[in-house]
């Protein structure tokens, strides 16, 4: 029965991640033409913004609170007095949050253009800390915050169409962005008190609960930094233009990323069950297959984006975005990097728990990322901020590889590089040779059909372990159907 729980959750956990996915998705392409290129910028300037407000207010505390208040949830007077202290510290640091953000509005220029939006936006803060989703997280209750997430999305892409209708309706987009925040966290609100009744208290446990809070906090503050950075830093520096243009290739960077990544997010416990029980032999086989998959997998992805980056980026907004094709061309290279980086990891780093080393090579990501925003953004753009990104990535890999050699020895990578390598090539033939054809729908389809067939036919020619163990595993899924 745990085991079937646990599959249940990790189900439900990609359920969620692939929502948070295909929902901007759909709103993304609409919001792109119907806003200007300035008015995404100003929006997204705005955002990034408060993220960092909101980042300081929360302080790690949700990450926190699920690991500890899990151990105890069997415990209701233990877990009410912990929900309390926990909550009462929340709300405190939020309250200090708002005064300096109200400060910072006061006194800092640049953002007295942006005061309508920045309030807008603030308001997520108070309710995300009144929220508690921590709770539902306490309790694996990851069914609720599914459902609830699909539902909200929904409303929000309801309202979305009704409001927002018209170049300079950026307030409007900010208005129903942060009513769906808003909207799921009152329904958090309500249906934690179901599960556990508890208030602020007095007594905050300071000297208990702040150290692990503050350890947690400094790698998401890093993640933060290595992640928001690049729209930050240009939107200080160059225009909203340039901030809407880069929105377009993030936006399209950061769904290829999270697909991928969250794949190998839910290979970690049977990882760590491995490693826990002495089954060395039994964690390399997996390891390697799974590096297999993913290189057999992200190759043709980040070479398909890249030879159909023109029509890629029309399909999420039109001709204005154009100046677009560089910084997306250099996230696609920088794809692959960010997915074995985060391979290394949350496969074998985390497994074996040295996390330090995750936090070091975050830490490290971060200060290059954000240094070189500051020295290259002026000069190049976006396309500065996408570099940087490449390079931060790029960085993070080589700190944590390093590392994690002691750790597993993969034999036969090498041979699953070169196939790869050989098959990408295919597809580059493949669009160059259909480039000709010029009705738009056509083309892409022809694209993505011929390529993937002719990628797949070449692996498997090639007797690719990659290729194999993902047709085998697709059989067994189909015979279980039936």
């Amino acid at each position: 029965m745990l085991e079937i729980s646990l599959i249940f959750n990790m189900a439900l956990y990609v359920v969620y991640c692939v929502m948070g996915i295909v929902f901007p998705l759909i709103s993304f392409p609409y919001v792109a033409k119907t806003l200007s290129v300035t008015d995404l910028g100003q929006y997204n300037f705005a955002s990034s913004v408060i993220g960092y407000f909101a980042l300081f207010a929360q302080l790690g505390i949700s990450s926190y609170a699920v690991r500890e208040g899990a151990g105890i949830r069997d415990n209701q007077e233990k877990l009410k007095k912990f929900c309390g202290e926990i909550l009462s510290i929340n709300m405190l640091v939020t309250a200090i949050v708002y005064v300096v953000f109200f400060m910072c509005l006061l006194t800092v220029p640049k953002f007295h253009g942006y005061t309508a939006l920045l309030l807008t936006f603030s308001v997520q803060i108070i309710f995300t800390t009144i929220g508690t989703e921590w709770i539902f997280g306490i309790y694996e209750d990851y069914l609720f915050l599914t459902i609830r997430s699909i539902v909200v999305q929904m409303l929000s892409i309801v309202l979305l169409f009704v409001f927002v209708r018209k170049q300079g309706d950026v307030i409007p987009y900010a208005v129903v962005t942060v009513t769906a925040n808003v909207g799921a966290n009152v329904v958090n609100c309500v249906c934690a008190q179901k599960k556990i009744r508890f208030g602020l208290r007095k007594s905050l446990n300071l000297r208990h609960h702040l150290k692990p809070i503050l350890i947690i906090f400094s790698t998401a503050l890093a993640c933060t930094i290595y992640v928001n950075s690049d729209v930050t830093v240009l939107g200080f520096i160059c225009s909203d233009y340039n901030v809407g243009l880069y929105s377009v290739s993030t936006k399209i960077y950061t769904v290829l990323k999270t697909v991928a990544t969250s794949t190998l997010m839910v290979a970690i416990p049977r990882l760590s069950y491995y490693i826990a029980n002495n089954m060395q032999s039994e964690y390399n086989k997996q390891l390697k297959t799974i590096l297999q998959t993913v290189i057999v997998l992200i190759a043709p992805v980040t070479v398909g984006v890249i030879m159909l980056r023109r029509e890629v980026i029309l399909l999420l907004a039109d001709e204005s975005y154009m100046g677009a094709i560089e910084s997306l061309v250099i996230l696609c290279a920088a794809l692959p990097v960010c997915v074995l980086a985060t391979f290394v990891g949350q496969c074998i780093l985390m497994p074996f728990k040295d996390e330090k080393i995750i936090f070091k090579a975050t830490m490290i990501s971060a200060a290059v990322n954000l240094i070189l925003n500051l020295i290259l953004i002026p000069f190049f753009a976006q396309n500065a901020a996408a570099f940087t990104t490449l390079l931060a990535e790029g960085t993070a890999l080589i700190i944590q590889a390093y590392y994690a050699r002691k750790y597993v020895k993969l034999s036969g990578i090498f041979k699953t590089i070169r196939n790869t390598a050989l098959g990408s090539i295919a597809i580059v033939i493949c669009c160059v040779l259909l480039s000709g054809v010029h009705l738009f729908a056509v083309r892409i389809l022809a694209d993505i059909v011929i390529s993937a067939i002719t990628y797949l036919v070449i692996l498997m020619l090639l007797k690719e372990e990659g290729i194999v163990f993902l047709l085998r595993w697709t059989r067994q899924r189909k015979s279980e159907e039936k």
